[in-house]
């Protein structure tokens, strides 16, 4: 494994889900950082840089609003829509 974890932002209201999803990620090296608002993502997004950004963008209240933010920013991260 590289030396160097990569960093996934998860976010999802749903707080049972991200619990699963840090465990998993964590238990296979990867730095986890956990969202449960579109806001508190862009909050994260501002200050850290992310090597992926799992979302369910299905469900998210403000879906829209994070998607437009990663696309103004120009910033990078594989985004994985979850479902």
């Amino acid at each position: 494994m590289n030396s160097q974890m990569l960093k996934i932002l998860v976010v999802d209201e749903d707080i049972h889900y991200l619990q699963i999803a840090n465990k998993r990620l964590m238990s296979r090296g990867f730095e986890v950082q956990l969202c449960s608002s579109t806001e508190d993502s862009i909050k994260h997004l501002e200050k850290t840089t992310f090597d992926s950004v799992l979302a369910n963008f299905s469900s998210l209240k403000g879906n829209k609003k994070l998607s437009e933010y990663i696309d103004n920013m120009n910033i990078k991260p594989q985004i994985l829509n979850m479902f």
